[in-house]
């Protein structure tokens, strides 16, 4: 952030990546909190995603288009653990999802565009990938996966299996 010329206001350069599945931006980031944005192409996969370091919790709004969200309960604590919904979601649909549970979703039109608010900063040294495909949560996407766009790094998420045997939530 750099100072414009009145006092307390700031501007700031949001960064942004993209790739083949769209673009995504860090909109704010404080000391505690993170907003940010994706926009996504029609049959983007992104996710299933959690952070079991400095465990995150979430909001996600959808802003234009639609998706198919996903949520996963990974506490192993929970009688819900490895149970997963699904909910279409529509422009300023919210959604509130827990630490404790991993979190992906279909991109249904192209252009989507998803606001997440965090309660706390992204960790990449503690965040984990489920494989959106996992043969043993059997989630119906809707969608064959050869028709979909996913991330390498989704493309190479562990299994249930190996979730169930290292487990990052028990409460």
């Amino acid at each position: 952030m750099r100072p414009i010329g009145l006092t307390g206001i700031f501007k700031k350069n949001v960064e942004c990546f993209s790739d083949n599945r769209g673009m995504f931006a860090v909109i704010n980031k404080t000391d505690l909190t993170q907003d940010c944005l994706s926009i996504s192409k029609k049959n983007v996969i992104r996710g299933l995603h959690y952070q079991w370091d400095n465990p995150l919790s979430k909001v996600v709004t959808v802003l234009h288009g639609s998706i198919l969200d996903i949520i996963v309960n990974i506490n192993k604590g929970s009688t819900d653990f490895g149970k997963y919904k699904s909910f279409i979601l529509n422009p300023f649909d919210t959604i509130s999802i827990p630490a404790y549970y991993a979190h992906g979703f279909l991109s249904l039109e192209d252009d989507t565009m998803i606001l997440y608010n965090y309660n706390t900063l992204w960790n990449q040294l503690g965040e984990g990938v489920l494989h959106p495909f996992n043969s043993e949560l059997n989630i119906d996407w809707g969608i064959d996966k050869n028709e979909c766009i996913l991330s390498s790094r989704d493309k190479n998420g562990i299994s249930w299996w190996e979730y169930s045997n290292n487990s990052k939530f028990y409460c």
